[in-house]
């Protein structure tokens, strides 16, 4: 398991241990899926940004948390 591997597994766990999955009404513990290249490539035509392929490869494997935060702070969705 890679690095990026390591840190979806290590939020998905958090979030599964806090009880918010069920608040969010995510059901079994699952968690919103990864994105497509090319939806992430339309995210960042529409915003008018690029992102690190660091945050690119998190966003491949999960699509934010859904969780209500902050918007400096929280894993934001597209």
């Amino acid at each position: 398991m890679n690095e990026m591997e390591q840190i979806v597994e290590a939020v998905k766990a958090a979030i599964c241990e806090s009880g918010l999955v069920k608040s969010l009404g995510y059901h079994d513990g699952l968690l919103p899926p990864g994105l497509a290249e090319e939806t992430i490539a339309q995210h960042e035509r529409r915003l008018g940004i690029t992102l690190p392929d660091d945050l690119r490869s998190f966003y491949r494997r999960l699509n934010g948390t859904g969780c209500p935060t902050d918007e400096d702070q929280g894993w934001v969705r597209f």
